[in-house]
């Protein structure tokens, strides 16, 4: 804290002295950046607001968290691991964060690195199996037959 402060102060130190001395001005051109930076840093990500990614918060069922990334705009549909945050609330039967993803634009249907969608990751809890199936959800080997059908 001592240490943010003293920058703070020569910070403001050395603007007060770029108006009234070139060469300060001068040496000061080649750091505007970093000055910027120490007086206005910048906005920290989503992620280190919440504490956690989206994905996390799919898996424990933070819900709170996950409506932050929502109002935020994150792409509910990005992978990590292989898997959507869809495919994390299914696996671990959050039906509340399921919901949330849904209705805001998940898709139901997305596939994980093995080939698995959110449906085939809970298609053992009925609840939730209906749930997705009302909003279109299929397993893979639905969507499979689907192709081979066409």
């Amino acid at each position: 804290m001592k240490q943010l402060l003293i920058t703070i102060l020569a910070a403001a130190l050395l603007v007060v002295c770029f108006a009234a001395f070139p060469v300060i001005r001068y040496m000061l051109s080649f750091y505007t950046y970093e000055i910027k930076e120490l007086i206005i840093p910048s906005k920290p990500s989503i992620e280190e607001l919440v504490g956690m990614s989206i994905y996390r918060a799919s898996e424990i069922g933070n819900t709170e968290a996950v409506k932050k990334y929502i109002n935020a705009g994150t792409d509910l549909n990005k992978k990590q691991s292989g898997m959507t945050p869809l495919h994390y609330a299914a696996l671990y039967r959050h039906k509340e964060i399921m919901d949330l993803l849904v209705v805001n634009g998940a898709n139901v249907n997305a596939k994980d690195k093995y080939g698995s969608t959110p449906l085939d990751r809970c298609k053992s809890k009925v609840d939730l199996s209906n749930f997705l199936r009302k909003h279109g959800g299929k397993t893979s080997e639905e969507l499979k037959a689907e192709v081979i059908s066409k």
